[in-house]
């Protein structure tokens, strides 16, 4: 018997899975080990500007105040990232560590690698997966699921 509800979200969830994990590999395989997909937004921003409140990131980055925090958390951890005092002393910043800093080529030739990996898939598909994945966004930014979800509750 086939499930009729949706299963959009662990459908996303496993792709997201099957994506970081070889990506992951890839890093361990340039010698990165500390470094893992879920960083990438955060050492970005800080490469275009240094050092950034946690506020900051979110902005930049578009993710989540607690996921930034987490990820933050684990940079630290891996002594990618290091706290600074900001303007006010009730500020925390952070910055990339001399360690993020050394990393910083062979990331982006590992970033170079996973474009064109994500490019090669786009040419496979029927419908690329990144044109598509930014019309999703672009339709949930209008019209978010809750609200999706709420009209179709009362259109039964």
């Amino acid at each position: 018997m086939k499930d009729s509800y949706s299963n959009l979200g662990t459908r996303l969830r496993h792709l997201i899975e099957l994506l970081d994990n070889d990506v992951e590999k890839s890093y361990v395989e340039a010698g990165l080990d500390k470094y893992k997909p879920r960083y990438t937004p955060v050492f970005r921003a800080l490469m275009n500007e240094q050092p950034l409140t946690v506020k900051q990131l979110t902005l930049r980055t578009k993710v989540s105040q607690p996921a930034i925090t987490q990820t933050i958390n684990a940079m630290e951890k891996h002594q990618l990232i290091v706290r600074v005092k900001g303007d006010d002393a009730r500020e925390n910043k952070v910055q990339l560590s001399q360690q993020g800093l050394d990393m910083l080529p062979t990331l982006q030739a590992q970033w170079q690698a996973t474009k064109k990996a994500a490019a090669s898939l786009d040419n496979e598909l029927e419908h690329s997966l990144s044109a598509t994945v930014e019309m999703a966004i672009t339709a949930l930014n209008s019209n978010s699921f809750q609200q999706r979800i709420t009209f179709n509750k009362k259109e039964k």
